[in-house]
């Protein structure tokens, strides 16, 4: 039996265990620097970095000999537990009743007092990622990041082993990348030589980064050390094509815009430099940008890369279908997202709506969509109530940008450049799966159109100031943009459009007698359709209700021009904001729609 307090009721004796590093336990003065066979040093790291600190005979014999037979294995098993005994005794009372054992489990004594290292690294780090952002964070993530050692260095090929510094590094790097974020926003040491050396150590410790690759471009082109700005693209670029991956169209977009950025020490944004001129074949537009990332629900690590690509590619085709129902330009599609530009190369009076209204139809879209399956392992081993799901993350936001060609020769595409698609690439990186984070330009666009989540500091750009974004939540029943058109229409009186005006009247009293009809206005925008319509609505409301001595009933249907595939979708609409609920798509998938340019419906009396 292990003995940890002396029989006066002294305080335990503590064994402290280093796992970052070479493997050594140790009690004051004494330590396990010589193990007799490395197999019983072995042991006795996988029982203390096991969950609980305890495993079953049969998973340590599988992880220390897994080329011994099953009885082969027990034996070795079982000497290796006494020559660990016999080298952790040399510590005392607590090294030798550290290891406990019976015929079918090895654990570690609960009455043993230890100080784990690793244990005391993970939590702190964890701590660490816990406190609210600010400088008391920056330090506490410094601090716990300043700890080194790679766990269990003296087992480099062991797999169990390689499990535990995969663990610690993904939590170490969530740290690194929290750092970095929070003085990229300016809430911690924002320097910015502070802020290089945090993105540098996220890239550095994964050359798969491409968030840490953006910034740094970023920061790079920002200063006009544009060689800087290319290799770390080539080298985030190389170690993802080690992984059979590709740079995705955000990194993409960065690269493009650092190669064009001019070296000028002034900027505040790399990416601004991108409009500074304008080649033939291109032209700047205001553009709302669409960033789209799907991941995988339910999928494991292992995944077959077929049954990976089956699944991503399902749900691209329905996010690209999505899209360009709602007149959207795919302008990329790499690894597991794609961009897409709404006013460009077409432009609409609704492009911002349009995109919102694409991006929440994606989310849905890509959560249902139907997955053929193949001779994979995912086909073959997955029932259908246990099949992985997608889920999608999006950015979205407006701005202006230079449109046209990009790239050279065969590689040329249709592609925007600018810091609005830097802006929308950041807010998909921060969106939380399944939600679509919208910028302040869109949101100032659609503010009345939709209904709107929390909201969100954001540093759309590494060094700059934090903006505040909004999570999207859907359309609203009732739109408030309807009556704020409808007072600003009446402010000045109506001039030039008696004919109009006449027409309007006409049908209006026809029908109050009995007989519908169907008056189209068509004309470019702000040409002054709805004012000529909230004047009719104002001559119907003060006439008829005078007349019945009633109020009189009027629904008012927005137009809106990407819904072009719906029958009778101008009444499915007023019958919406009778009711007040917002119009219900087609099960087919097609937007809420079509409309004439104006739709009317009045009913003299209620």
């Amino acid at each position: 039996m292990a003995v940890s307090r002396s029989e006066q009721g002294a305080s335990p004796l503590v064994l402290d265990v280093r796992l970052l590093g070479r493997f050594v336990v140790a009690q004051g003065e004494l330590s396990t620097d010589a193990w007799p066979r490395p197999s019983a040093r072995r042991l006795c790291q996988l029982v203390l970095i096991s969950p609980g600190r305890r495993l079953s005979r049969d998973a340590a014999c599988e992880a220390l000999f897994p080329s011994l037979r099953s009885q082969a294995a027990t034996n070795a098993l079982w000497k290796a537990l006494s020559m660990a005994r016999s080298a952790l005794g040399q510590l005392g009372a607590p090294g030798a009743g550290l290891l406990c054992a019976d015929h079918s489990r090895i654990w570690a004594a609960t009455d043993v007092a230890l100080e784990v290292d690793l244990d005391a690294h993970v939590q702190e780090l964890g701590a660490a990622l816990r406190v609210s952002p600010g400088p008391g964070r920056d330090c506490a993530l410094a601090d716990a990041l300043s700890t080194g050692g790679v766990p269990l260095e003296d087992e480099p090929v062991a797999e169990w082993a390689a499990r535990v510094r995969e663990r610690l590094e993904d939590l170490r790097q969530e740290a690194r990348l929290e750092l970095a974020r929070d003085r990229s926003r300016g809430v911690g040491r924002a320097r910015p030589e502070e802020v290089l050396q945090a993105w540098q150590a996220c890239l550095e410790a994964d050359p798969t980064c491409e968030e840490a690759a953006s910034a740094l471009m970023q920061l790079y082109a920002a200063r006009g050390r544009r060689p800087q700005a290319v290799a770390v693209y080539e080298r985030c670029s190389a170690a993802l094509g080690r992984l059979g991956l590709r740079t995705s169209p955000a990194l993409e977009e960065v690269r493009a815009s650092a190669e064009r950025a001019a070296p000028n020490r002034g900027r505040t944004s790399p990416l601004s430099a991108g409009l500074v001129a304008v080649r033939p074949g291109e032209e700047r537009r205001l553009v709302s940008a669409v960033f789209v990332e799907l991941s995988p629900v339910g999928l494991g690590t292992q995944a077959d890369p077929e049954d990976l690509r089956e699944l991503i590619g399902v749900g691209l085709a329905e996010a690209i279908s999505e899209a360009e129902q709602f007149g959207g330009t795919v302008a990329s599609v790499s690894g597991f997202g794609m961009s897409v530009l709404f006013g460009a190369p077409q432009s609409h009076e609704d492009d911002p709506e349009r995109a919102l209204r694409a991006a929440l139809r994606i989310v849905g879209a890509v959560g249902q969509a139907p997955v053929r399956t193949g001779n994979g392992a995912l086909g073959a081993a997955t029932s259908l109530t246990s099949f992985p799901a997608l889920s999608a993350r999006m950015g979205v936001e407006t701005g202006v940008a230079v449109v046209g060609p990009i790239g050279r020769g065969d590689a040329t595409g249709y592609g925007a450049l600018g810091e609005v698609v830097g802006a929308a690439a950041a807010l998909q990186s921060a969106a939380r799966p399944g939600l679509v984070l919208v910028g302040p330009a869109t949101r100032a666009a659609t503010e009345e159109i939709f209904e709107w989540g929390p909201g969100q500091d954001l540093a759309l750009t590494p060094g700059a100031q934090p903006v505040s974004a909004s999570y999207l939540i859907g359309p609203r029943a009732r739109p408030l943009a309807e009556a704020g058109r409808r007072r600003l229409a009446a402010v000045a009186p109506l001039v030039g459009r008696e004919a109009e005006l006449a027409l309007l009247t006409e049908a209006v009293r026809a029908t109050v007698s009995g007989s519908g009809g169907a008056v189209v206005v068509v004309g470019e925008p702000g040409l002054g359709k709805t004012r000529l319509v909230a004047e009719c609505r104002n001559y119907f409301m003060g006439w008829v209700g005078a007349a019945s001595g009633r109020l009189p009933l009027w629904l008012e249907g927005r137009c809106a021009s990407y819904a072009s595939a719906t029958p009778y979708g101008a009444y499915q609409q007023l019958l919406s904001r009778f009711i007040g609920a917002p119009a219900r798509e087609r099960r087919d998938g097609a937007p809420p729609g079509p409309y004439p340019r104006r739709a009317r419906c009045a009913r003299p009396g209620l």
